[in-house]
């Protein structure tokens, strides 16, 4: 059905299923992913439905969306080679007069230097210089490179040929270098000792009877320090970081008798680190406008601003200050320059010594190498390689590693081994190897290789160290030596200077968007200059700075969570501010109880509006000011509840700022504070808050207090709108209140999730109305793209919807029942953080100053074991100290903890949460003896250990950062009810994501709310698929053979029907809490179930089960009828999840990203037809790109050779789109392409993941060209033991099973796999029959090295393009030319249809499908 010409389907045409009997009422359940959506449809029974004798069942297949990051890097790397060019242009017409004057023709010579000379429009055998008595060979001679000129104008002051003034400039122009230094200026420095002395006879001054000598051997070190070339070169491991620098600066200064405190903030100053004004120039007593000391720093790009206000302050003891940033301008300099005064004197020097090595090497070749080995490594750029994929007879050539590859192209020389002088070195050491050790000059090269200084380039990828400031000075050098002699230099000296230093600032954006780039500008000009060009001179002049940066921010802000039509508060917002304050002191405990509302009130007035940051000991100690409780001393208080490590996580800072700054805050300045905040976090540039506060407030305000309020720096944003803490009104008990006025005013003190989702004040009934709802007739896909999500999500729903409409298509327009949908993790949720090592390490610098816990050998292994940390169990073993965590027994990383258990400190049975906060690792046995208690019940049974001591080494890990307080809460409890209270089950059963609500309310809206749209928790179908799977553990505390749960086990890389069953799962389940718990929570007694919880632990410690989940295999009545037969379900369950017939259907995808490789290809190239890199380039002369990939492909006959033909012809991208535009027809260019006039279209669009027929086997188009597997793999019943020997590989669990278990179903399920792929897998059949030959997988040892041999060849079974890696198995069949990386892609590839082939379109379910043989 076609979306675009009606909302997907006409919602007047659907029917309501009310008054349906049970036969027509059914249920749809949608398993959500970035790739993928299951779906099934089910009856009222929670039985499969059937169409067509097919059950109603899959899974829909589709690229992953993709996010705007790549198209936003490459359209910014587009703009940045734009505004390049435009610079050159504008530099062109500033200086065109002065280069004209001598030759009319340089310009054009210059702009088509890259030009064949038949092409050119002057047609001269030079590129720059073509005088009669002066040209490109003479300038070569004296300038080899473009800094040999730059040095000469530099150093010279005689007049200079206009056009090599501009070449100059144009090269400074075009290279500028970074702006991370932006806003500082570096004088040109050239004696530290002048500099140091200078600054030793001024503090000598202003510090009377001090000595701040200085001698000469003291400045040498202080060189020393900071270059680090000495004679045995750079050692890059060694070299000494910022930090470490600063310190050895004041070393040597404190050594030197100079006082300890000024040599701290002097060496602090000179390393471009903030400091001390006062100290350095002898005022301690100095502060700013807010009575603290005034800090500041060389390396800040509103140094500038800063230094002429504090001159107003200090007056001439400035002076000290602009020595020191000497200092720092002669450190960063020498990091940059190595000890040169220019830039341009570096690179000459870098290329003389490089001219001279080259020399030499070359010297060596002619004495020890013979001709072939010279030439081949000056001269030659390819050699031969062997092909393994291909004939061993045929070869290809590829580049080879020598010199005129190093020098051509970095690339050509750089692999995986090294970079391309490090692969240089080797190879030159290879070449000499046992034949010019004891020669001199070879020895010289390899102390220069050893130092990373031979041979180097002058274009080198540390060139991006350079800053824009080291250009400049040699720019305004040359500009004032040859102003002189042309004018024009001078009177555009700022104008050239700005094309040197000028940069968009980043939230002005495009400033000349073109009309189809609208979408990725928002700039705004100014009335009147609409039409007008920004250069670098005139933006302020045409763009409305102000209103630009506002809309900048504007799409950059996010929505409010709850009303999303509504933009945020700003982080530092005081509204925003004291909602959090109050958010998180209404969850504050006090020896076990709440704090009451007067109390909680004389906090925020005592120590909230006086503090910002506010720990534990700040807390207790104002309780104790006040009696609180009664307490004596502060140790009388415990104190629970914090959102921070011991202490709050949030504060009313802004109101302290402003309180300072204004005097008060209150009513009467409310709003204006708001606004200024909002401009703060709005506006970078403190020119523009500057100028919006005096257009407003100029009256309200002081200088002394604007400038106060441009010190504070403000970012971030909220989650919240101000409507909704402070503009929505719920019904408090009769009285209208806001959000606000409840967490302020409530005696209970609530906190916002118990405000909204308190009935009684119809937060939520308010929520829900202003939520965005889907219009009469608004398209189903502009909705989607509404909802605040990732675009990946997005386009999961979008397919997600396209089935529902084709399920209620099917059945006739009736719409389900309910809608259960479940959303699949992404890979983001699933990844571990990576800053798990520093977080350990950190922790055990803490736990170090507890002698009695601390383990050096566990820190030790925490070095040797830092790429595992990802695994759970490494990672709880380091959070444990390697101890287990009921026993305190060592455990054994070595083995791997072969002997230990993860185990849940609140049983799953009560408490289904399985992140690390309820996670410990513990020996097998302390496992299997707790069973199903809490850690309390268990010790204090054994009394293995002492209660109390376990409590202290917990504290002790607690206090040190390795758990969270939620754990030792959960460690320490002694009533699972001090843990537990009923408000949990709510939480279990509800989807808190806002997202999957957005989603509910979108499908709910779209049929009229005449469809039940529930969300179920994936944890839940993953509690089923693992309560059901589990097997018995032996004697021996391994795992034993037990196949009745096999078909539970999940396995992502068996086939996709985990998709569809996962969706069945989530449908079932989501029929299950309708059925036992229609009113939810509401109808739950769980204080009942506790009690039948203990009784259970009595008579079975090592049950499992859940509480929610808890009657999901038990017979439920309600009224003397049963409603709920968990017995039968679990069947049906175990049948199901054995079937065969999951629909696998996949999204055909019409490319259209770019229009050719980014890659540009020589005019040799042998690839397929090139596009000309510029219209009227010929591509044999220039080269071009290759065509990118085929947007679809097109199938077509044609007769050649009296025999009927048929082909798949690629359409590339850019044609494509031509044919979208009209600009040509798919038959001209069919024609123009085959060189033939009679050609039959039979079909215009194939697109990837076209599913076609060949020879009884499935596979999709990939490409004209080439063919994925299509079929998907499956077990069957009488094989579904070898799910879980796939599910053992998969999460590498080998340790968990009797080895003679593994190594027979490895063995069993390899041989299977074989037989499989050989059977029923067309044209892998001979790739597996070839695998198995070489015997390869009977030659591992080991269990893991044969299971990942098994993942390698199930590739061959996947959907897909990827196949085995099996070269790393090469040593153990050395003759066998089969063990390849990506074995079996040839099969697939080159690819010619024939007739016989079968197009399969599928509909969306796959339900429908048409067929059409060739």
């Amino acid at each position: 059905m076609n979306r675009n010409k009606q909302v997907l389907m006409d919602r007047a045409n659907v029917c309501d299923s009310t008054n349906k009997t049970m036969e027509q009422l059914y249920n749809i359940a949608l398993d959500i992913g970035t790739s993928s959506v299951g779906w099934c449809v089910t009856d009222m029974n929670g039985k499969l439905m059937k169409f067509k004798r097919r059950n109603m069942w899959g899974a829909r297949l589709f690229d992953k969306g993709q996010t705007a990051e790549t198209r936003r890097l490459k359209r910014s790397l587009r703009r940045r080679y734009a505004r390049r060019r435009q610079r050159i242009i504008l530099l062109q017409n500033l200086l065109g007069d002065m280069v004209n004057q001598k030759d009319k023709n340089f310009f054009v010579r210059l702009n088509e230097s890259f030009l064949w000379k038949c092409d050119k429009t002057e047609k001269s055998d030079y590129l720059l210089f073509a005088d009669k008595d002066y040209t490109d060979k003479e300038y070569y001679k004296k300038y080899p490179t473009i800094y040999h000129l730059r040095k000469h104008l530099i150093e010279s002051n005689e007049k200079a040929d206009p056009r090599m003034v501009y070449l100059a400039i144009h090269n400074i122009i075009k290279h500028r270098g970074h702006f991370l230094y932006q806003g500082q200026k570096f004088e040109e420095v050239s004696d530290l000792s002048d500099i140091i002395n200078e600054l030793s006879d001024c503090l000598k001054c202003n510090f009377e009877g001090a000595e701040f000598k200085i001698e000469k051997e003291v400045i040498e070190k202080v060189e020393e320090i900071f270059n680090e070339k000495t004679k045995e070169g750079v050692n890059n491991e060694h070299k000494k970081s910022k930090a470490e620098k600063c310190e050895d600066l004041e070393k040597i200064l404190v050594d030197n008798k100079w006082d300890k405190k000024i040599s701290k903030e002097i060496a602090k100053a000179c390393l471009g680190y903030k400091f001390n004004v006062g100290t350095v120039i002898g005022e301690s007593e100095l502060k700013g406008e807010d009575g603290k000391s005034i800090k500041i720093q060389f390396d800040d790009s509103k140094y500038e601003e800063k230094i002429l206000e504090l001159a107003e302050k200090i007056n001439d003891k400035i002076e000290i200050i602009n020595i020191l940033q000497n200092v720092y301008s002669w450190i960063v300099m020498e990091d940059i320059l190595s000890g040169y005064k220019y830039i341009s004197d570096a690179m000459v020097d870098k290329y003389e010594r490089h001219n001279k090595q080259l020399n030499m090497l070359k010297r060596l070749f002619r004495k020890y190498l013979s001709r072939n080995d010279y030439l081949e490594f000056f001269r030659k750029e390819k050699g031969k390689e062997k092909d393994e994929e291909k004939d061993k007879d045929k070869n290809k050539e590829k580049y080879i590693i020598n010199y005129v590859n190093y020098i051509k192209r970095n690339k050509r020389c750089a692999n995986t081994k090294g970079t391309a002088r490090e692969n240089l070195y080797n190879e030159i050491k290879g070449k000499f190897k046992g034949m010019a050790e004891n020669d001199a000059e070879y020895q010289l090269i390899l102390q220069e290789m050893d130092n990373d200084e031979f041979l180097l380039k002058q274009k080198d990828v540390n060139n991006s160290n350079i800053p824009y400031q080291i250009n400049l000075i040699e720019l305004e050098k040359i500009i004032d030596n040859q102003g002189k002699y042309y004018p024009v230099l001078l009177e555009n000296r700022e104008k050239i200077i700005k094309l040197l230093t000028f940069r968009i600032p980043y939230y002005i954006g495009p400033v000349n968007p073109r009309k189809n780039d609208n979408k990725f500008a928002w700039v705004k000009k100014k009335e009147g200059h609409e039409t007008e060009t920004v250069n670098p001179w005139n933006l302020e002049e045409i763009v409305d700075i102000d209103v630009t940066a506002e809309r900048f921010i504007d799409n950059m802000t996010g929505f409010c969570t709850y009303l999303p039509e509504e933009k945020v508060l700003p982080k530092n917002s005081l509204i925003y501010q004291e909602y959090k304050v109050l958010n998180e002191l209404n969850k504050i405990k006090v020896n076990d109880k709440g704090l009451d509302i007067k109390t909680r009130n004389d906090i925020i007035e005592g120590v909230f509006k006086k503090q910002k940051n506010i720990n534990e000991k700040t807390l207790k100690t104002y309780l104790l000011s006040i009696n609180y409780l009664g307490a004596k001393v502060i140790e009388e208080y415990k104190i629970e509840g914090y959102q921070g490590d011991k202490q709050f996580a949030n504060s009313m800072g802004s109101y302290i700022d402003f309180k300072k700054i204004l005097g008060s805050v209150d009513v009467r300045n409310l709003d204006m504070i708001e606004e200024i905040v909002y401009w703060l976090t709005v506006f970078e540039e403190k020119s523009i808050v500057k100028r919006k506060i005096i257009q407003k407030y100029s009256d309200k305000l002081s200088e002394k207090q604007l400038s106060r309020i441009l010190d504070l720096k403000y970012d971030g944003w909220g989650r919240f709108s101000k409507k909704f803490l402070t503009g929505i009104y719920g019904d408090y008990y009769g009285e209208k209140k806001t959000i606000m006025d409840v967490l302020k005013e409530d005696n209970k003190l609530p906190n916002l999730m118990q405000i909204i989702n308190k009935k009684e004040f119809g937060f939520n009934e308010i929520i829900e109305k202003n939520r965005i709802k889907l219009d009469e007739g608004e398209v189903l896909k502009d909705a989607i793209d509404k909802i605040h999500c990732s675009p990946e999500v997005r386009r999961g729903i979008w397919q997600s919807m396209k089935l529902v409409e084709e399920v209620i298509e099917i059945e006739n327009g009736v719409l389900p029942q309910n809608i259960y949908i479940e959303f699949a993790r992404s890979e983001e949720d699933k990844k571990r953080t990576k800053k798990r090592k520093n977080k350990l390490e950190a922790a055990y610098k803490v736990l170090k100053k507890e002698i009695d816990v601390y383990n050096e050998k566990v820190l030790k292994e925490l070095g040797e074991y830092k790429e595992k940390l990802d695994d759970e169990k490494v990672y709880l073993y380091f959070l444990q100290n390697g101890q287990c965590m009921y026993t305190k027994q060592k455990l054994n990383l070595n083995g791997y903890l072969k002997d230990c258990e993860i185990d849940h400190i609140i049983p799953q049975s009560v408490y289904d949460e399985d992140s690390l906060d309820n996670k410990v690792l513990v020996l097998k046995g302390a496992n299997q003896e707790k069973g199903n208690r809490i850690p309390y019940d268990y010790i204090k049974e054994k009394n293995k250990v002492n209660w109390e001591s376990m409590k202290i080494w917990w504290e002790k890990l607690y206090k040190c950062g390795l758990m969270s307080e939620k754990k030792y809460k959960r460690l320490t409890t002694q009533n699972i009810g001090e843990i537990i209270n009923s408000g949990f089950i709510k939480r279990q059963l509800t989807v808190t994501s806002q997202m999957i609500k957005n989603v509910a309310n979108l499908i709910t809206d779209y049929y009229g709310g005449k469809v039940n749209v529930m969300a179920v928790r994936a944890a839940f179908s993953t509690k089923i698929r693992k309560t059901y799977s589990e097997f018995v553990k032996g004697s021996d505390g391994n795992y034993i053979e037990k196949n009745d749960g096999d078909c539970f086990v999940k396995n992502r890389c068996l086939n996709d029907f985990h998709h569809a069953h996962d969706a069945y799962l989530a449908s079932i389940i989501g029929k299950y809490l309708n059925t036992v718990y229609p009113k939810m929570a509401d109808e739950i007694n769980y204080n009942k179930y506790i009690k039948y919880y203990n009784e259970q632990c009595k008579k079975n410690r090592k049950q499992k089960f859940n509480f929610i989940l808890s009657k999901f295999d038990k017979i439920f009545e309600r009224d003397g009828e049963i409603v709920w037969n968990g017995v039968e379900q679990i069947k049906y369950l175990k049948n199901i999840l054995n079937y065969r017939d999951c629909i696998i259907t996949h999204k055909l995808e019409e490319n259209t990203g770019s229009f050719y490789d980014e890659n540009r290809l020589p005019k040799n190239d042998k690839s397929e037809k090139l596009i000309p890199i510029k219209e009227g380039l010929p591509v044999e002369r220039y080269g071009g790109y290759q065509g990118g990939e085929a947007a679809y492909s097109c199938l077509i006959s044609y007769v050649k050779k009296k025999k009927q033909q048929l082909e798949l012809v690629k359409i590339p991208v850019m044609t494509a789109k031509k044919i979208y535009d009209g600009k040509t027809t798919l038959e001209n260019y069919l024609k123009e392409k085959m060189g033939l006039d009679d050609i039959h279209i039979i079909r215009r669009k194939i697109m990837k993941y076209q599913l076609i027929e060949e020879d009884g086997c499935r596979y999709y188009l990939v490409s004209a060209e080439e063919l994925a597997n299509a079929k998907q793999l499956v077990l069957g019943s009488k094989n579904v033991r070898f799910n879980r020997i796939l599910n053992i590989i998969e999460d590498n669990g080998y340790n968990r099973y009797s080895p003679e278990y593994i190594q027979r179903g490895l063995d069993d399920f390899y041989e299977f796999l074989i037989g499989k792929i050989q059977k029923e897998f067309g044209r892998s059949s001979s790739v597996a029959e070839e695998i198995y030959d070489t015997k390869v997988f009977y030659k591992l040892e080991s269990a893991k090295d044969k299971g990942d041999f098994i993942m390698e060849i199930l590739k061959l079974t996947n959907i897909g393009s990827d196949y085995p890696y099996l070269k790393k198995y090469k040593k153990y069949n050395k003759i066998s030319s089969s063990l390849i990386d990506r074995k079996g892609r040839s099969k697939y590839q080159g690819y010619k249809i024939k007739p016989g082939t079968v197009l399969i379109d599928q509909s969306v379910t796959g339900l429908y499908e048409r067929r059409l043989e060739l």
